[in-house]
C-alpha cells in the first residue's frame, strides 16, 4: 500500500527530529500539513520548533492543537510548557486551568496537568511580578475562567482590588444567579445584595436567598429583575406578608421554594396562588394552619406540576394540634384547581382529617409522604412512577387497593403498617404479568427498590416482592433492616444482573452471601453490609477487590445507623 502524504511526511519528519535536523523536520511537517489539520504533524511540528528554539511558532502550533481537539491534553501541555519558558507564568496557569476542564479525569493526560499546575502554584511568589491576570489575560478569557466560579467565590474575587471590583462588576452574566447559599455564619449584607442586583442590570433570573434579614431585599429584586424566575428562601427574616409581596411584583416568576425555615400559613400560601397562578413549581417547607380561620380557598392553577407542603412545628409547641391539622390546607378544594399537578409532597402532618381524601383520581407521577399519619389519603393514584413513604404511622383500611403497573421508584421505610396494607402492597404493587394484562406503555422495571426498616413484613412477603419480574431488572436495592437472611437472598439475587447497588445494613447476611453476590453480579458498583454480624475481614477484602465500594461497621457502630 502507498502511503499518504501525511504518513510519509510523519515518517521523515521524525526521522529528521531524531537526528536533531529540526528545520528539515519543520519543512517536512510543514508539507503534510498542507494537505490539512493532523493532531500527530501538528505535535511533532510543535516539537520541532521548541527544540528549534521558535518558541512563538510551537505556541501557535499548541493552539491549534487545542482548537483542533479540545478534550486531548497534549495542546496544554506543550501551551503551558512553552509559555513557562517565555516566563509567562499567568498565562501559563490560564491555560492549565482550561485543560484541567476539558480533559477528561480518567485521561492519562489529566495527572500531568496536575503536576504542572502544582509545579506553577509552588515557583509563583506571594506577589508576582508578572502582574495583575485581569491587566495581562484577554478580557474575554479572563471573564470566562471566573465565570466557571461559584457565585460565593465570584463575591471574594470582588474584595482582591479596585480593577476586578471595576472589571468584575461591569459583566452582568456573573450577577444572574444570586446564589447566598453558601452564607453560614454572617448575615449577607443588603447593601452588598443591591450592588449585586445593580451589577446584574435587572437581568437577574434565579435568587436563592439565606441569611439575608432585610425585606426589603424581596421587593428590589421582584421589582428591578422583571425576568425573575425562581425565588428560593431558604433562611432568613422572611414574613408571610413580604412572599406574597414578592409574587404580587414578580411577573416571570414560575418556581417558588420556601425551606423549612421559613414559615407561611395556609392563607398567605393562598394568596401567592391567588397573584401569581402560573406558576409551576411551589415548595413550602413549613405551612402552618389556623383553628380560628375558615377553610382555605384555592384559585385555579393550571400550570402547577410540583407542590410540597411541609409542617415543622415543634412537638413542644401546645398549639401544634391547631398548626399542624391538615384540615385547614383544604385538599378537596386543591386538587381540583391543579389539572396538571404531577408531584405532591407532604411531610410532617401527624393530625389526621375528619374524613380522609381521596388522590385516586389524580394523575400523579410522583408522591412523597413523610412524618404524617397515613389516615390523611385514602388511596394512592394508578398512574404512580414515583412512591415515597417514610416514618408514616398506622393507616386502615389498605392504603393500596389497586394496581400500580407505571411504579418504577419504590421506597417505604419505618412505616407501621398491618397484615392488610402489607398483604395489599405484595398483590398490587407487584401484579403477576401473567393474569393481569399490562397496560400500553407501561415499564416492565422498579429500577429503584427501597424496602427498609419495616418490620411488619416477614420474610415470605419480601422474598414474593423480590421474585417479582418488575423487580428482577431493577438497579438499586435497599433491604436495610429486614427480614432478609442468607437463603432468601441466594435464591433471587442470582436472576438480577442489571443490579447495581446493593444496602444490606441490619440483616442477617453473612460473608456466604456477600460472595455469592459479587460472583453473581460482577458490575455490582456498591454494597453496604454494616451492622451485619458473620462477615470476615478475609472476606470484607476479598470483596473490595472486585467492587468500587464496599461498606461495613461492625455491629454497635453508630455510622450509616438513622
Amino acid at each position: 500500500m502507498v502511503p499518504s502524504p501525511a504518513e510519509r511526511a510523519k515518517a521523515e519528519g521524525s526521522l529528521h527530529l531524531k537526528c536533531g535536523h529540526y528545520r528539515k523536520a519543520v519543512d517536512a511537517l510543514t508539507r503534510g500539513l498542507s494537505e490539512g489539520p493532523n493532531m500527530a504533524l501538528l505535535t511533532m511540528r510543535c516539537k520541532a520548533y521548541k527544540e528549534w528554539g521558535n518558541f512563538k511558532a510551537a505556541l501557535l502550533d499548541a493552539k491549534a492543537m487545542i482548537q483542533l481537539q479540545r478534550s486531548e491534553p497534549h495542546g496544554y501541555i506543550y501551551a503551558v510548557q512553552l509559555l513557562v519558558e517565555m516566563q509567562r507564568v499567568d498565562p501559563a496557569v490560564a491555560t492549565c486551568a482550561l485543560g484541567l476542564r476539558d480533559v477528561p479525569v480518567t485521561h492519562h493526560g489529566y495527572k500531568r496537568l496536575e503536576k504542572l499546575r502544582d509545579y506553577m502554584n509552588a515557583m509563583r511568589p506571594v506577589e508576582s511580578k508578572l502582574g495583575d491576570p485581569s491587566v495581562h489575560l484577554p478580557m474575554e478569557l479572563f471573564l470566562e475562567v471566573v465565570s466557571y466560579l461559584e457565585f460565593h467565590e465570584i463575591a471574594s474575587c470582588v474584595r482582591i482590588s479596585a480593577r476586578w471590583r471595576d472589571v468584575l462588576s461591569s459583566a452582568p452574566n456573573l450577577w444572574r444567579d444570586l446564589d447566598f447559599r453558601a452564607a453560614s455564619k454572617k448575615p449577607v449584607k443588603a447593601s452588598f445584595v443591591s450592588s449585586a442586583v445593580q451589577n446584574a442590570e435587572g437581568t437577574v433570573t434565579i435568587a436563592r436567598l439565606r441569611k439575608v434579614y432585610d425585606e426589603r431585599i424581596l421587593r428590589l429584586i421582584a421589582t428591578v429583575c422583571k425576568d425573575l424566575r425562581t425565588m428560593e428562601l431558604h433562611e432568613g427574616r422572611f414574613s408571610g406578608e413580604s412572599v406574597i409581596e414578592c409574587a404580587q411584583l414578580a411577573y416571570s416568576l414560575t418556581t417558588l421554594r420556601l425551606s423549612r425555615n421559613v414559615t407561611i400559613t395556609v392563607r398567605d400560601v393562598t394568596k401567592v396562588f391567588k397573584f401569581r397562578p402560573a406558576i409551576a413549581v411551589a415548595e413550602f417547607g413549613d405551612v402552618q394552619t389556623e383553628a380560628t380561620v375558615a377553610r382555605a380557598t384555592w384559585t385555579a392553577m393550571p400550570n402547577l406540576h410540583t407542590l410540597r407542603f411541609g409542617n415543622n412545628v415543634s412537638p413542644e409547641d401546645n398549639n401544634r394540634s391547631a398548626k399542624a391539622n391538615l384540615n385547614g390546607v383544604s385538599l378537596d378544594r386543591l386538587f381540583p384547581s391543579t389539572p396538571n399537578l404531577k408531584h405532591f409532597s407532604l411531610e410532617g402532618w401527624q393530625y389526621s382529617l375528619p374524613t380522609s381524601v381521596s388522590l385516586a383520581h389524580l394523575q400523579l407521577d410522583a408522591l412523597i409522604i413523610k412524618r404524617c399519619n397515613l389516615r390523611i389519603i385514602d388511596n394512592i393514584p394508578a398512574t404512580l412512577r414515583r412512591l415515597s413513604v417514610v416514618r408514616c404511622g398506622f393507616h386502615h383500611p389498605p392504603l393500596f387497593r389497586q394496581n400500580m403497573p407505571f411504579l418504577e421508584d419504590l421506597e417505604i421505610s419505618l412505616v407501621n403498617f398491618d397484615a392488610a396494607n402489607a398483604e395489599a402492597l405484595v398483590c398490587n404493587a407487584f401484579p403477576i404479568w401473567q393474569e393481569a394484562a399490562v397496560p400500553a406503555g407501561a415499564p416492565s422495571v422498579i429500577w429503584r427498590f427501597h424496602i427498609s426498616d419495616c418490620s411488619w413484613m416477614g420474610i415470605n412477603q419480601l422474598k414474593n416482592m423480590l421474585r417479582s419480574e418488575r423487580v428482577l431488572q431493577a438497579q438499586d436495592i435497599s433491604l436495610r433492616n429486614t427480614s432478609i437472611d442468607d437463603g432468601g437472598l441466594q435464591s433471587v439475587i442470582r436472576l438480577m444482573p442489571n443490579l447495581r447497588r446493593l444496602d444490606l445494613t441490619d440483616t442477617k447476611i453473612t460473608g456466604s452471601s456477600v460472595g455469592k453476590v459479587l460472583l453473581a453480579i460482577p458490575n455490582l458498583q456498591f454494597l453496604d453490609v454494616s451492622h451485619c454480624s458473620g462477615i470476615s475481614s478475609e472476606t470484607l477484602e476479598w470483596a473490595r477487590r472486585r467492587c468500587p465500594v464496599v461498606r461495613h461497621h461492625p455491629p454497635g457502630h453508630s455510622s450509616s445507623r438513622r
